[in-house]
Formats: structure tokens, C-alpha cells, sequence
């Protein structure tokens, strides 16, 4: 491994732990500021690989962390930021086939779209709903993404991420169990 592969490694692995960093804020506000750092990192990560749709998808997922909290959900703003940024989650692999200076990967076609749908269960709010999309869509999609660039933070990342979706599933259970009785 070159340094430049070292130095490409440690960037993502900066931006894997403010992920987990930010399963341990309280703070709404806080835990979006912390992924925001973790979303630029990752989106340098990638450019760093060669990816672009990985570039793209994680800097529209830092903006839409930012429309979240900018904008009412329900305000005509936020809607049609959620429109724009929905759109452009879909379209990025077909604007790298567009745009010949862009790398393109067929990978691209499995991210992209799971992204899109994650972002759109991420902003419904609704924890059940967020959780199953991670577990079955957004995590495996990014951690076939993450094989396939070299991103072993990104594998980390994933691992994570579908293994906590898993404890908190066990712990919710538990706790419903504990008020039936």
C-alpha cells in the first residue's frame, strides 16, 4: 500500500469514527453537526478512490442534513429542497454517464438509489421506518459500494451502522417486554 492509499484509508477512518462519535451524542443538532464532518470526510474519502457518485452522494446527504435542520419540514422551502436534493440523490449516476470527465462505475446504480430512498425514510422521521431501510437497503448497498471501491472504512462504517440498527432492535424489544409484564 502507497501513501497515498494510506492517507486515502485514514481520511475515511477519521470520518468512520465521527460516525460512530455521534451515536453517543444526545443532541439532534450536535449528532447533524458530527455526521456533517463525517459526511465531508467520507465525501473526500471517495474522491480520493475514484468514486464519483460516492462524492456526490455524500455531499447531497450533508446538504440535506443541512435543509433538515435549516428548513420546516413542511415549509414550501423545505419541500422543494427535498424535491431538489431527492432528484439529484437518483440522478448522480446518470450525470457521471452525461459528463465524460466523470468516473462512472455499474455500482453506482445500486448507491444511488438507495440513498435516494434512505434520504426519503430519513426525512419522514419516523425511527421504525429509518431503521428497517438501513438494515436492508441503505447499509448493504453502501457496504457492496465500499467492498467494491477499497473503503474499509466504509466496510466499518456499515458494519456499524447494521449492528447497531440490530441492538437497538433488541433493546426496544426488551423493553417492550419489560411493560407487558
Amino acid at each position: 500500500m502507497n501513501s497515498y492509499q494510506i492517507i486515502t484509508q485514514i481520511v475515511g477512518a477519521v470520518a468512520s469514527l465521527m460516525v460512530v462519535l455521534s451515536f453517543q451524542i444526545k443532541r439532534p443538532r450536535y449528532t447533524f453537526a458530527v455526521m456533517g464532518v463525517s459526511l465531508g470526510l467520507f465525501a473526500v474519502h471517495y474522491a480520493m478512490l475514484g468514486s464519483a457518485c460516492g462524492v456526490m452522494q455524500n455531499t447531497l446527504s450533508l446538504v440535506r442534513n443541512i435543509v433538515i435542520m435549516a428548513l420546516p419540514k413542511e415549509s414550501r422551502a423545505g419541500k422543494i429542497a427535498k424535491c431538489i436534493i431527492l432528484f439529484l440523490f437518483g440522478a448522480a449516476p446518470f450525470i457521471e454517464l452525461a459528463v465524460p470527465v466523470l468516473p462512472f462505475s455499474p455500482w453506482d446504480f445500486l448507491v444511488a438509489p438507495a440513498t435516494l430512498i434512505g434520504s426519503a425514510l430519513f426525512w419522514t422521521s419516523d425511527a421504525k421506518k429509518i431503521r428497517i431501510g438501513q438494515f436492508f437497503l441503505l447499509s448493504p448497498a453502501w457496504l457492496t459500494y465500499a467492498i467494491v471501491f477499497g473503503s474499509v472504512p466504509g466496510i466499518v462504517t456499515e458494519c456499524f451502522n447494521m449492528l447497531s440498527v440490530a441492538v437497538s432492535w433488541i433493546r426496544i424489544n426488551a423493553d417492550a417486554k419489560k411493560k407487558v409484564k
